[in-house]
């Protein structure tokens, strides 16, 4: 991991913290372990601390900020931008100064668990400030064999840490996740030279008949067990069949194409897969996937052998190995037909479920079931910066993926039976996400293979050919390019919808809203406007009251909602005395308050924040007069007042409103996206 400089802490860090707790869970679905030999000989109050304190060894030639655990175990955190993401241990003050030998007791950890998930990945770095995350599955019992403390390792970590990284392929043991050092970085798996078997998995397919133009089967499935990095794997084709009965050849981890398509060599049949980099630490399961010809010759009939595998360090055994026989039927399977489809606004940055692509798909000559989509973002937005895919049609959300993988893609994995299209008809597919990036990065997703849209026919039973011309590509027709919207400072409406509030609640979130920053930033102004629609009927009303303001709003304020930070407030609504005469609907004036809480934006993070308030209609500290007082079926608003509003920066900005930090240049109003009012939806009580 990189190591964060002194400035860094000194002139960026504001607020931090982490969740400390260990996992108890007795049967795992997954774990991570680093420095497998450093047994924990410490524990926090040999050194005067306790869990959950947080430690950095300052003056030394590692400044980095840990949080430590009961058992003796520390987590570090990998990016500024991690520690504005928990709240409630305070501030960068609270860290305490230890020597580096204080820190050096007690060994790094990099098991996380989310937060109501069982499931505990490794941690690996792809780049500076930025990794992945590998779940490693295995059995509870083969994790205490392989390392008896784990379970004192585990520190959870919440969904929006989780988000931030990309989720990469499965680990199968302990003992492949990556070593910690705090020269610099977590290192990729090292595999330690040993032994490595083959052999064909459980899984493997049986002998069968195959229809011709068959997609997307399964032709053998490899289980390789032992310590080592498979890099290559070599096959051959036997049988009496033919090399061109075979469109495209593939290597896939579960639901994931790990490889380019490859033909077989027309001389000898045989097929080389390279840089393969799959870890194997236990078992592992990789998959020969072909595509067939809808010319394969009526009878054929093929097999593949494995010949050859190679790996960075050891010997492998037990190859060759040999699949079943595949005969090639007279039939022909049905096809989909994979289509560019209706049009996606440029989306902004920091914007939360947000549209990125459509696209439709048709199923012709028979029904079928949709088993895995793999889609391509050939944009230069980071894999990061995309997190919280999902797929719709018409509206219902059919498969999500947390994370984009590092090289680029969404898997979506169905599962069995997969999603049903009838036979002759169509669905559109719409896929969602979280956007952070940069203003100008562009975002184009599309199929790169046939195979990566695999629709199982339900006549046949085998995968249907997929035409992808319309959507297989970059270009402009082939797929939606999209451009991220922003300025120096970009900030996004994100709901909640419009729907139904009770009359006596508490921290009822009223709007929601992102600010993304291309720089530091310091908002020190914050103004909020309450908007009327009295009796819910269809038309908004004068709702300002410069004497007793909302008396039946308390305690509004602005969260941060990924820490719980209140950042702005609170203030109870009959301190909203201010007439406001822009921004409600139907030109009526609204009741606003300006805020004076200052806090920070930091450059290239998004900030989610809401707003909340305690609504009470049974209050009675004020009159009708004097007032706006609430009923059942009002309906109230909240509106974030524009940068650019007068009663704000005004068009030349305003340092006492927003400024870059450390300095005293105010941020034109013109750098604001967008700087007119935001409005939030329709709360009908």
């Amino acid at each position: 991991m990189s190591k964060l400089s002194k400035r860094t802490r000194e002139g960026l860090l504001k607020t931090f913290a982490v969740l400390t707790a260990v996992t108890t869970i007795m049967s795992l679905s997954g774990f991570m372990y680093l420095a497998p030999n450093w047994a924990s000989a410490a524990v926090p109050s040999d050194y005067g601390l306790v869990e959950g304190n947080t430690i950095s060894a300052a003056g030394s030639d590692d400044p980095d900020v840990y949080i430590v655990n009961d058992w003796g175990y520390k987590r570090l955190f990998l990016s500024p931008q991690i520690f504005n993401l928990y709240g409630h241990l305070g501030s960068f003050a609270n860290v305490k100064s230890v020597s580096a030998a204080t820190r050096d007791a007690f060994p790094t950890s990099g098991l996380f668990r989310v937060d109501g998930d069982e499931k505990v990945y490794g941690i690996e770095t792809t780049g500076e400030d930025v990794a992945s995350l590998h779940w490693v599955n295995t059995s509870g019992s083969q994790a205490v064999a392989d390392d008896p403390n784990f379970f004192k390792k585990v520190f959870v970590i919440n969904a929006a840490e989780f988000a931030l990284y990309s989720v990469a392929s499965e680990y199968s043991s302990v003992n492949q996740v990556p070593a910690y050092t705090r020269g610099g970085s977590v290192s990729s798996p090292t595999p330690v030279a040993g032994n490595v078997s083959v052999s064909l998995a459980s899984s493997n397919p049986s002998a069968q008949t195959v229809t011709q133009g068959s997609y997307g089967v399964n032709a053998m499935v490899m289980r390789f067990s032992g310590t080592g990095t498979v890099n290559e794997l070599s096959f051959k084709r036997g049988g009496a069949g033919a090399t061109t009965d075979y469109d495209n050849l593939y290597i896939y981890d579960g639901a994931r194409r790990l490889t380019a398509g490859r033909t077989l060599s027309s001389s000898e049949g045989t097929v080389t897969f390279i840089s393969l980099n799959v870890a194997v630490s236990g078992t592992k399961d990789l998959t020969l996937v072909g595509d067939h010809s809808s010319t394969a010759g009526a009878g054929n009939v093929n097999n593949f052998s494995l010949t050859n595998v190679k790996i960075a360090s050891g010997t492998v055994s037990g190859y060759p190995v040999v699949s079943n026989n595949f005969t090639v039927s007279g039939s022909d399977s049905g096809g989909l037909t994979v289509a560019k489809s209706g049009s996606v606004a440029n989306p902004k940055v920091g914007q939360k479920a947000t549209a990125l692509s459509e696209f439709k798909v048709t199923a012709n000559t028979e029904a079928s079931y949709i088993r895995r989509i793999q889609l391509y973002n050939g944009g230069d937005v980071k894999a990061t910066d995309l997190t919280n895919l999902y797929l719709e049609v018409s509206s219902v959300k059919v498969a999500e993926t947390a994370a984009m993988t590092s090289d680029g893609y969404a898997v979506f994995d169905f599962g069995a039976p997969g999603y049903k299209i009838t036979k002759g008809d169509y669905k559109i597919f719409r896929l969602f996400g979280d956007l952070a990036g940069k203003k100008s990065e562009t975002i184009k997703f599309y199929v790169e293979y046939a195979a990566d849209v695999l629709g199982i026919g339900d006549q046949y039973g085998y995968g249907m050919k997929a035409t992808i011309t319309d959507f297989d590509s970059s270009a402009t027709g082939e797929s939606h390019n999209l451009t991220l919207q922003g300025g120096v400072l970009t900030i996004t409406m994100n709901g909640p919808n419009a729907t139904n509030v009770g009359t006596t609640t508490s921290d009822t979130i009223l709007a929601r809203y992102s600010f993304a920053a291309a720089n530091n930033i310091e908002v020190k102004k914050t103004r909020l406007v309450l908007c009327l629609d009295n009796l819910g009927s269809g038309t908004f009303t004068n709702a300002a009251a410069t004497t007793n303001g909302w008396y039946d709003l308390e305690d509004i304020k602005v969260v941060d909602e990924d820490s719980g930070t209140v950042l702005v407030g609170p203030a109870d609504g009959s301190t909203f005395t201010a007439s406001e005469a822009t921004g409600c609907p139907d030109s009526k004036t609204g009741a606003a308050k300006t805020f004076t809480d200052m806090y920070d934006l930091v450059a290239s993070q998004t900030r989610n924040l809401k707003v909340t308030a305690d609504i009470k209609t049974g209050n009675t500290n004020g009159t009708t007069d004097t007032a706006v007082a609430l009923d059942s079926t009002d309906i109230i608003k909240v509106v974030l007042d524009g940068y650019g509003e007068a009663d704000l920066s005004g068009t030349s900005g305003d340092v006492a409103v927003l400024k870059y930090t450390g300095t005293s240049t105010a941020v034109d109003d013109s750098d604001v996206v967008p700087n007119a009012d935001l409005s939030g939806n329709n709360m009908t009580m």
